[in-house]
């Protein structure tokens, strides 16, 4: 609950800087508000969440004139919507890379009156592998528990 309300804390602050809005957002919690108010707060952040996926779902190619074609045609049946993604990594090559430490080594040494001071860095060896990946989604439909007869969109 303490985690919540910070992250809330958090947001609000940053939503305060973005807008520069001269009334300060808060938590329901701790503001004086009608009995009304908490269902207009609900109606709120429902609306928001609702946009949010539509948004989501037309950046995957799904706006809402197929969506409703989708639904008319479904008539009273339940739908479900699926999202399935595979990825195929492909080994590309493997790279041994120094990678400098913040550790160094003062070394003096003297010989024939001459002083020489070495300084000695550590270096980490690490070994990189890169990969090339390839990302395949599908987003379909289905009625009731009939995955077998999805509709790939």
């Amino acid at each position: 609950h303490v985690s919540f309300q910070r992250k809330v804390n958090d947001a609000l602050t940053a939503v305060e800087r973005t807008l520069e809005l001269e009334r300060s957002p808060r938590l329901a919690e701790e503001v004086d508000h009608t009995y009304g108010a908490k269902y207009e707060l609900v109606d709120i952040t429902t609306n928001a969440a609702i946009i949010a996926f539509m948004t989501c779902l037309e950046k995957l190619g799904l706006n809402g004139l197929i969506l409703g074609a989708i639904v008319e045609g479904a008539g009273n049946k339940p739908l479900t919507l699926r999202f399935d993604v595979s990825t195929t990594p492909t080994f590309v090559k493997e790279v041994r890379v120094k990678v400098p430490m913040e550790y160094s080594y003062e070394q003096t040494e003297e010989t024939a009156g001459s002083k020489v001071t070495k300084v000695l860095k550590a270096v980490r060896r690490v070994t990189k592998f890169h990969y090339d990946v390839e990302l395949e989604w599908s987003l379909s439909i289905y009625s009731g528990t009939s995955v077998d007869e999805r509709t790939v969109l």
